[in-house]
């Protein structure tokens, strides 16, 4: 049976003091009951909307259905504009109600974005001048690793890639079940 997705937007209100929340989604049933879940959880990451919780029958919740979930994302967008100035909006906008938790992860993400500074970049660079690897080392790492054979159902092969080959399975699902203490006939050697 297909299951039918009802995509829209939908406002949440706190009728005690009047905060309200803007939320969109694919799925505007599935996306209220996890709105609810997370805040009798605790877990819902808009702080000021988690701190007037005190239990779902203090919301009202206003439902507005859209054809796609682009629409509803950007009805939701444009209502969050539309109300940033008011005190009253639970919705995060830039210089919002972040907790100092997620805007650090938010500062992280944007720093790990733009790279290395040249700074960076030239402390990197003399810290690692002048190491060279050791002759033991450089032919170290030029061996070839022997290849692993394998033994399935009684057929050896001489090596995961050939049998990959020859079976027309994947090489990592043969190195798996190589590997692996369920496929017992599959034996790395």
């Amino acid at each position: 049976m297909k299951t039918t997705h009802n995509p829209g937007y939908y406002r949440i209100t706190h009728l005690p003091t009047g905060k309200f929340f803007f939320g969109a989604g694919a799925d505007l049933e599935a996306n209220l009951y996890l709105v609810r879940y997370k805040l009798e959880n605790r877990i819902h990451s808009n702080v000021p909307l988690r701190e007037v919780f005190t239990c779902w029958a203090d919301f009202t919740v206003e439902q507005f259905s859209t054809h796609s979930r682009q629409e509803a994302l950007r009805k939701r967008k444009q209502m969050v504009k539309q109300h940033s100035a008011d005190p009253l909006c639970c919705n995060t906008v830039v210089g919002g109600n972040h907790s100092q938790r997620f805007k650090t992860t938010l500062a992280v993400q944007a720093a790990r974005r733009k790279g290395n500074t040249p700074e960076h970049n030239a402390k990197i660079s003399a810290a690692t001048k002048g190491r060279k690897h050791s002759p033991e080392a450089l032919a170290k790492m030029r061996e070839k690793k022997p290849k692993r054979a394998i033994l399935i159902e009684g057929t050896r092969y001489e090596s995961v890639g050939k049998a990959a080959e020859a079976l027309g399975i994947p090489y990592g699902t043969i190195r798996n079940r190589g590997e692996s203490v369920h496929w017992p006939e599959w034996v790395l050697l």
